[in-house]
C-alpha cells in the first residue's frame, strides 16, 4: 500500500466525532481561521451547526493503520444522524452552552456575513427551490497539508454537498477564493467582500455559492463518478 494513499469517509460514531473534533479544534486554533472558534479547556471545537452536519473524516493510510488528518462537514437545514452524538459530547465535556446556543442564520457563512438580513434575501427571490447547505469547517493537519490534496478534498466535498442540496454555499477568506472558483462557485450575488479581524492582520472573507444545476457538464461528469464510487463502497480511496 502506498504511503501516500488516503481514505475519505461519513463519521458514523459518536467516539470517532468527538476525536475529529478534537482535530478541527487543533488545527483552527493554529490557524488564520483561530478566530472562528471559541476557545475552551477541553480543547474541542463544538458549535450548534454540527447538529445539523453530516461529518467526514479524512485519513491518511499506511500499512492497515488510519491516522486521522483532515475533515469537513456539509451543513443543512435539518438535524442528521450526528444530532444526539454532538449533544451528548457537549454534555459529557461540559460545553452545552456551544453546541446548544442557535445562531441567527441557517448557514455558518450566513451568520458571519455582517448584514443580518442576507439569509432573508436570498430566500425571497422567487426562483429559490430545494435544498441549501454548505461546505463547512474543511481543514488539513498542517504536517499532511498540500496543495493537490486541499484540491482534492474540496472537490470530493462537493461532490458529496450537491447530493444533498441544491444550493451550495461556503465561506473563505478571499484568497482561497480561485480554488472555489475552478469548482464552479462565484461569489454570491448582492453580497461583497467583508473585513475578518485577526490578532496581527485584516483579510477580507467572502460568501461563494453555486446552484448545482449550473454546473458545467463537464464538472457534473467528474463530480459524478466521485458519487457513484462513494455510494457503491461508502468510503473514497486516493492517492495525492
Amino acid at each position: 500500500m502506498s504511503e501516500k494513499e488516503y481514505v475519505l469517509q461519513e463519521i458514523e460514531s459518536e467516539d470517532e466525532l468527538e476525536q475529529f473534533l478534537r482535530l478541527r479544534y487543533e488545527v483552527f486554533f493554529n490557524s488564520d481561521a483561530e478566530m472562528f472558534i471559541s476557545e475552551n479547556d477541553q480543547q474541542i471545537d463544538l458549535n450548534y451547526y454540527d447538529h445539523r452536519s453530516h461529518h467526514y473524516g479524512l485519513y491518511h493510510s499506511f500499512d492497515g493503520v488510519k491516522k486521522r488528518i483532515g475533515y469537513f462537514r456539509i451543513v443543512v437545514d435539518k438535524r442528521t444522524m450526528a444530532d444526539q452524538w454532538v449533544a451528548n459530547i457537549s454534555r459529557r465535556v461540559g460545553l452545552r452552552h456551544l453546541a446548544g446556543f442557535r445562531p441567527r442564520s441557517t448557514l455558518p457563512c450566513f451568520n458571519a456575513y455582517p448584514d443580518a438580513n442576507l439569509e432573508e434575501k436570498f430566500y425571497s427571490r422567487k426562483e429559490i427551490f430545494g435544498n441549501v447547505g454548505e461546505a463547512s469547517r474543511l481543514m488539513i493537519a498542517t504536517n499532511e497539508r498540500s496543495l493537490k490534496l486541499s484540491l482534492q478534498l474540496l472537490k470530493m466535498a462537493l461532490a458529496i454537498g450537491v447530493m444533498y442540496v441544491e444550493h451550495a454555499f461556503v465561506g473563505c477568506f478571499q484568497e482561497h477564493s480561485k480554488a472555489y472558483s475552478r469548482l464552479g462557485f462565484e461569489q454570491m450575488s448582492g453580497t461583497s467582500l467583508f473585513q475578518i479581524d485577526l490578532p496581527n492582520m485584516q483579510k477580507k472573507g467572502m460568501i461563494m455559492y453555486c446552484r448545482t444545476k449550473d454546473l458545467s457538464n463537464d464538472m457534473k461528469r467528474s463530480l459524478r463518478r466521485i458519487q457513484v464510487q462513494f455510494v457503491k463502497d461508502k468510503v473514497l480511496r486516493f492517492s495525492a
